[in-house]
């Protein structure tokens, strides 16, 4: 039998201690976001709670999506599935009722590592094993991590390579404080220092959105800036420099590298319209905290996890889109 699926956002409305930012939403408002909704606790023998920083990031719509997937293979267990809004208050609220409700782990992909340590805490002192994904968090009892210095570095070394190892280059980071950005962002920049002949020209803020970086680039062409590389932190950020680029008929001999490999971005990789992308994979990142908390709750041991994301070049692009679909 299909497991039902409602809000998150009225799950924590409806409980009456608690007061969740968007409560205002219908359940038709919170659909259009996520696809289905979340689910309440009570239909599995164990209820595991996943909450991510933002529904409406096209990355992590395909981490839900894979979430939903494993949730209907394993029907022992009862997924719930919380947005954080973007927002460390919201997120807070999902952990505390959760919390309240006694589930039996809890999953955070956080909005924020810092405020997530305070998250964890409460589980630590409610006797709640707390799951830290994608970035490690304080306080938490195992964290299933992306190595994203790495895939910032690899990024970058395979765009350099691209326009021949020397020339410049425009960097468009995620969103400011949050680690995965920092953590690329890093990565990144340390690749430019064995690149002597390459000259970062800017560093600007994308906020994972496609709109946000076109008006970014679009604000680099008028003023007038010369580069030979355009390397951002997501996909969708290099959509957006793609499209203001070829809007501005300034597209040709600009290499444009993303991260995530998404459908989008590996359908314009085969149009030749995007030349790097890391495949930061979205099933990994939901089924091996999912995993690990069954391990938990089944009293097994368990240790801290590295997911590691892979270089996707244009050669490779048919592949990774044949996976996704």
């Amino acid at each position: 039998m299909k497991k039902k699926w409602i809000s998150t956002a009225l799950v924590v409305c409806m409980t009456a201690t608690m007061a969740l930012a968007g409560c205002g939403k219908s359940s038709d408002d919170t659909d259009a976001a996520d696809g289905e909704g979340s689910k309440e606790k009570g239909e599995g023998k164990y209820t595991i709670g996943y909450t991510v920083n933002d529904f409406n990031d096209k990355w992590v719509s395909y981490v839900i999506d894979n979430i939903k997937v494993w949730d209907e293979e394993n029907k022992d267990v009862n997924v719930v599935l919380g947005n954080g809004e973007q927002d460390a208050a919201t997120q807070m609220a999902i952990v505390e009722d959760w919390i309240q409700q006694k589930f039996d782990v809890i999953c955070v992909k956080a909005v924020d590592v810092d405020a997530a340590a305070s998250m964890a805490k409460k589980c630590n002192e409610a006797g709640i094993p707390f799951v830290a994904v994608q970035d490690p968090i304080e306080n938490s009892d195992v964290n299933v991590q992306q190595d994203s210095k790495t895939c910032g570095q690899t990024q970058m070394e395979a765009a350099i390579e691209a326009m021949g190892g020397s020339g410049k280059v425009a960097y468009m980071s995620g969103v400011p404080g949050t680690l995965v950005s920092n953590n690329r962002e890093e990565g990144s920049m340390a690749a430019l220092e064995k690149y002597p002949d390459v000259e970062l020209v800017a560093n600007e803020v994308g906020n994972w959105l496609r709109e946000e970086a076109m008006t970014v680039v679009e604000t680099w062409v008028q003023a007038g800036m010369e580069f030979d590389a355009i390397v951002c932190a997501c996909d969708e950020m290099a959509i957006g420099a793609e499209i203001a680029l070829e809007s501005a008929g300034a597209r040709e001999g600009v290499v444009i590298a993303g991260i995530d490999g998404t459908v989008d971005a590996l359908e314009m990789m085969l149009d030749g319209k995007l030349d790097v992308t890391m495949y930061a994979d979205p099933e990994a990142l939901a089924r091996e905290p999912l995993e690990t908390a069954v391990k938990i709750i089944n009293g097994e041991k368990v240790d801290d996890y590295m997911i590691q994301d892979i270089l996707i070049l244009p050669e490779d692009a048919q592949e990774y889109l044949d996976m996704q679909k």
